[in-house]
């Protein structure tokens, strides 16, 4: 998780999850306007997509956890 000033961010977080979102559906777009139907680049494409859908969700999660114990406080 990035950190600012040695202190957890999930706002900020969280923004680059959108962010990363946002150029991962842009991609995906492009990829199917395309007709290059090459394995290694759609394989290439899926795994990176996933890496960071997986992120978003560490991330989505972490920044439920930190709301949760603000709520409790």
């Amino acid at each position: 998780m990035a950190s600012k000033g040695g202190k957890l961010n999930p706002l900020y977080d969280m923004a680059e999850a959108q962010k990363y979102a946002k150029v991962v559906a842009k991609r995906a777009k492009a990829v199917e306007k395309t007709n290059d139907k090459s394995l290694s680049s759609l394989f290439y494409f899926k795994t990176v997509q996933k890496k960071k859908a997986e992120k978003a969700l560490e991330v989505k999660a972490a920044g439920d956890a930190v709301r949760n114990i603000a709520e409790a406080l």
